[in-house]
């Protein structure tokens, strides 16, 4: 029983050590998924999902074939007792106890191979379904990056001269008299706006979204004058291309909040 036993033990560590090497491979697979698009990625997820499938069903039949050794070890150990009682009592000889012991042996070596390769067959089980989560997470988030984007790239292709200029007249009434940084940090602002879901997805709805910019009702008037500067609509264009002097910060003010980024006299927060 202790050979058994400790083949038993081997399996469970071997399993282990499968498990552990899996797990690795699996954090390897996820930051490779990150690097496809997202059909690659779903397609890999469903592969993962098949190996992890047959693995279980491997699981199932190699446990099914070691319950009924098992079971079979069982009644070998209980006819071995039964030959040793009739040793005893002299109705069998020698030659019939080991006989019985030699078949009873063998049923138990080839039960505790079983129990092993179950216990194997577990943990790959086990490892492909965790390869196989793994792998599905990542295809969810990669097709979500994929979506965000796409909605990003179309949000700013929508940007028309005409919003530039109207970005160039709200940058005027808000931070004329700031820096050119505090006046690309204003469009910041507003760009970030429009890439967020919390805000209008359009340059003039965003600025002129009731309640927001104050000033917003200048604007088309203050661009049908050609009045606003030559600074200000650098500094929209600038904040168009992708200047981010204040990263994702979709509000500003004079007052100073915690946490927030001060540029001049504004403070830009809500990341």
């Amino acid at each position: 029983m202790r050979g058994r036993a400790g083949r038993i033990t081997a399996a469970i560590m071997a399993g282990i050590v499968f498990f552990s090497s899996a797990g690795v491979n699996t954090l390897a697979a996820g930051t490779e998924m990150t690097m496809m698009t997202a059909d690659a990625a779903q397609a890999l997820a469903g592969e993962a999902a098949g190996r992890a499938a047959a693995a279980q069903m491997e699981a199932e039949l190699a446990q099914k074939e070691a319950e009924k050794l098992g079971a079979e070890a069982q009644t070998a150990a209980e006819t071995v007792q039964e030959a040793q009682r009739l040793f005893l009592s002299d109705s069998i000889d020698t030659e019939m106890l080991a006989a019985v012991q030699n078949v009873a042996l063998n049923v138990v070596t080839d039960a505790a191979a079983a129990a092993a390769d179950a216990v194997e067959k577990s943990a790959a089980a086990d490892a492909a379904a965790a390869a196989a989560e793994a792998a599905g997470r990542a295809a969810e988030k990669r097709l979500k990056e994929e979506a965000a984007a796409s909605r990003r790239q179309k949000i700013m292709d929508s940007i028309t001269e005409e919003d530039v200029r109207l970005l160039g007249a709200l940058i005027f009434y808000e931070a004329n008299t700031e820096s050119y940084e505090g006046k690309v940090a204003v469009g910041n602002v507003v760009i970030n706006r429009m890439l967020s879901t919390r805000f209008p997805d359009a340059m003039q709805a965003v600025i002129m979204q009731s309640g927001q910019f104050l000033p917003a009702r200048l604007c088309a008037s203050l661009v049908a004058r050609g009045g606003v500067p030559e600074s200000c609509m650098e500094a929209a264009r600038e904040a168009v291309s992708g200047a981010r002097p204040v990263g994702d910060a979709v509000f500003f003010c004079q007052a100073r909040i915690s946490g927030g980024q001060v540029i001049g006299a504004h403070c830009f927060y809500g990341f």
